[in-house]
C-alpha cells in the first residue's frame, strides 16, 4: 500500500465472481445481487477500520458498483468508530478499529466509487456519500448485458448539473488515472459548430 500511496496510484478492488457465503446464495442470483456488494462493503470497511489511510494519506482506492453497500451502512460505521466498545461491558469479539478519523471522511480523501449499480437511489447515496467528484462512470459492458446508454441516462437523471456530470463522465477518471485528456467542454456547441464552418 505505501508504494500506492507515494507514487499515487489508484487500486481498483473489485470482488471476486464467488463471494463469501456463496454457498448460500447461489439460489436467485443473490451470489451476484448481494453476495459481491457485501464483498466489497466489507473490504472497504476494513480499510477505513485498519487505519491504512491514516497511514497512507495519499493513498487513494476505487471500490467499484457504488461502493458496495458502504453509503447504506455508513451510518453505522460512524456509530461503532464513536462508540468503539469503550466502557461496553462485555463487548463483541474483535479488534477494536484504529482508524484516527470519522468513517466518512475517507470518502471524501481516500475513497473513489463508480456509477455502475442499475439504479439511480444507489447513485444519489454514492454521491451524497463522496461528492460527484470522486464518482467515476462505470459499467460493466460486455459481461453484464445492460449498456452504457441505460448508466448515462442514469447520471443524467440523477445530476442535473452539466459540471458534475462531467465529473462523472470523465473528468474525475481523467484527473486520477492521469488519462491527459483535453477539456474540450468549455467550447459553447453553437461556437464550435461555427469554428468547423469557419
Amino acid at each position: 500500500m505505501g508504494v500506492c500511496g507515494s507514487d499515487d496510484i489508484v487500486v481498483h478492488i473489485h470482488p471476486p465472481m464467488l463471494s463469501v457465503g456463496h454457498e448460500t446464495l447461489m439460489q436467485y442470483r443473490l451470489n451476484e445481487a448481494v453476495g459481491r456488494p457485501f464483498d466489497s462493503t466489507v473490504n472497504g470497511a476494513r480499510m477505513i477500520g485498519s487505519g491504512v489511510f491514516d497511514r497512507h494519506p495519499k493513498l487513494q482506492v476505487l471500490i467499484v458498483h457504488m461502493g458496495g453497500e458502504l453509503a447504506s451502512v455508513l451510518g453505522r460505521l460512524e456509530f461503532t468508530w464513536h462508540l468503539n466498545y469503550n466502557g461496553v461491558r462485555n463487548p463483541p469479539a474483535g479488534r477494536p478499529y484504529k482508524n484516527k478519523r470519522p468513517p466518512s471522511d475517507y470518502f471524501k480523501t481516500n475513497i473513489l466509487v463508480d456509477c455502475m449499480g442499475f439504479n439511480p437511489i444507489g447513485l444519489r447515496a454514492a454521491v451524497e456519500m463522496c461528492g460527484a467528484d470522486r464518482v467515476v462512470f462505470g459499467s460493466d459492458y460486455g459481461p453484464v448485458p445492460y449498456g452504457i446508454e441505460e448508466h448515462v441516462r442514469i447520471v443524467e437523471d440523477v445530476l442535473p448539473s452539466p459540471a458534475e456530470r462531467q465529473q462523472v463522465f470523465w473528468k474525475t477518471s481523467n484527473r486520477v488515472f492521469r488519462l491527459g485528456l483535453v477539456d474540450t467542454d468549455l467550447i459553447d456547441p453553437a461556437v464550435h459548430q461555427s469554428r468547423r464552418s469557419a
